[in-house]
């Protein structure tokens, strides 16, 4: 049973780690090619607080494909602890 949780505990924080590698990969990106006036829009248009890039869609698929091919492929464990962590 411990040894159980104890691996349930490992897979969390593996997933965890993962995680935050793409997260700061994909903000990296996206603060490297962030559009200060679009974002604003993008944020008024959304009515939102959220932080935007003003990213257009043709280019956050440019930047984001190359970071998700680079990493192991996703279980739905870690598209849900990737998206907590964006």
């Amino acid at each position: 049973m411990a040894a159980d949780n104890a691996a349930k505990r490992q897979a969390t924080t593996t997933n965890a780690d993962r995680a935050e590698a793409r997260r700061e990969a994909l903000v990296k990106a996206f603060r490297e090619y962030a559009d200060d006036v679009t974002a604003a829009a993008q944020q008024k248009y959304m009515k939102s607080t959220m932080r935007f890039y003003g990213l257009s869609t043709p280019l956050r698929a440019t930047l984001t494909k190359p970071i998700f091919q680079a990493m192991p492929p996703l279980d739905h464990n870690d598209w849900l602890t990737t998206a907590l962590h964006l």
